[in-house]
């Protein structure tokens, strides 16, 4: 079952010394796939932090890392590896469609589009990742839209500002969009009807992105 670690005590980042120094960072990469696709999370996380140093700051092996968190309920973790990433590398664009994700979980509307925005303006991600961009950006844009006309402003300014919580807490209060919010929250990561992932995305979005 790939859950919460047992230990939270451990940086998420933390480095300890690497296990085997010959072998390469694309065999690393097979190996992170087939531990997560084996839903075996301590494995998983072991091997990260097992790695050498320099391995563990690539993008690649970083984003696998919030891919795992997320998997593992660990959102406050893997939000922190995200700005993480954005620190160091702030030219992934698989890191920005990882958190529109997560602002589109929560509704936070105008966030995703801008999240959305840097992916685009990044480069392009697999036929996967941008047919989730595609409908998060419908999704998003149509319910600013909606709300930037019951409170008489346009939508530059509805996007721009703090009026879009301010719309959507009463809209949703109401029982209204229902339909949207339930779209939105299951487009995180992919999620399945039964609510659980599906055996995803290792070697995720990033590998097929292109500048």
């Amino acid at each position: 079952m790939f859950g919460k670690r047992n230990d939270l005590s451990k940086s998420q980042l933390s480095f300890s010394q690497p296990v085997n120094e010959a072998a390469s960072y694309e065999d690393f990469l097979s190996q992170l796939e087939e531990l997560f696709n084996g839903e075996d999370a301590e494995a998983f996380f072991e091997a990260i932090e097992n790695a050498p140093v320099r391995w563990q700051r690539k993008s690649e092996v970083m984003i696998s890392k919030v891919v795992g968190l997320l998997r593992a309920g660990e959102e406050d973790e893997a939000k922190k590896v995200l700005d993480e990433i954005e620190r160091i590398h702030p030219r992934f664009a698989p890191l920005y469609y990882y958190k529109a994700n997560l602002y589109m979980q929560n509704l936070y509307l105008a966030h995703t589009l801008r999240m959305i925005h840097k992916v685009r303006a990044l480069g392009t991600l697999d036929d996967e990742a941008e047919n989730s961009m595609s409908e998060m950006e419908e999704i998003s844009r149509k319910m600013v839209e909606e709300t930037a006309a019951e409170l008489g402003v346009s939508y530059d300014q509805m996007e721009k500002s703090q009026l879009v919580s301010r719309g959507l807490a009463g809209k949703l209060s109401s029982g209204q969009w229902q339909g949207a919010e339930q779209n939105a929250r299951a487009m995180r990561f992919g999620s399945s009807q039964s609510g659980q992932p599906p055996a995803m995305t290792i070697p995720i979005f990033f590998i097929l992105w292109e500048e």
